[in-house]
């Protein structure tokens, strides 16, 4: 349990954590202890990182949703015959690259919301694949419809089953970051051309 004098030290410590374990080249320690305004020293973080890797049990490599929806899309793109070299993180063709986009959106919109806590990361990168290629086949043209379903076919029928209401949460929150007032920043980040502009699609009507 941490105090909660203690929060921006643990923080700041996982950030540290997590650069190391992700950046080719992180940002030093001291680097760190700048961020908190020196109001911690080099050792604190040193301690705090050894307290918070025992507590995880030095288990810092998990499967994400975004893992699960690569893989989803990297196996739908060989049974479609039209797998990229670059993996499918480069999708060939602007039909993929709207739906991997619209499908990632969907996947950070869902860590915004607690609801989606309860399903596994690749239920909830399944129904946010099966979400993208239904919303495109529904509301976008000249979007092709075969490109979207050759995707959707990496979602396994044993996953398919429980979809529905996870599904049912991500239309919510993408409903929810098209009309609130204050709309989340991660709707900026897909509303670009390097993302295809997906935060601008609308769900259908009901």
């Amino acid at each position: 349990c941490c105090c909660r004098c203690q929060l921006q030290l643990l923080g700041v410590t996982c950030l540290w954590v997590a650069s190391k374990y992700e950046e080719v080249l992180p940002p030093s320690l001291l680097d760190f202890v700048e961020i908190t305004d020196n109001s911690y020293t080099a050792s604190d973080l040193v301690r705090m990182e050894a307290i918070l890797l025992e507590q995880l049990r030095y288990k810092l490599a998990v499967p994400t949703q975004l893992f699960f929806l690569h893989q989803l899309l990297s196996h739908a793109q060989l049974e479609s015959g039209c797998a990229s070299s670059h993996g499918p993180c480069h999708p060939i063709g602007q039909d993929q690259a709207r739906l991997v986009h619209l499908a990632e959106y969907l996947l950070e919109l869902a860590l915004l919301t607690p609801d989606t806590l309860q399903y596994r990361p690749s239920i909830v990168a399944a129904s946010a694949l099966q979400l993208a290629a239904n919303l495109l086949a529904a509301s976008c043209k000249p979007c092709s419809r075969a490109a979207c379903s050759s995707l959707c076919r990496a979602i396994s029928g044993a996953a398919a089953t429980k979809l529905d209401d996870c599904m049912c949460e991500l239309q919510r929150m993408h409903c929810w970051a098209g009309s609130a007032q204050q709309p989340p920043c991660v709707k900026d980040k897909y509303n670009n051309g390097r993302r295809s502009y997906v935060a601008s699609i609308r769900m259908w009507a009901a």
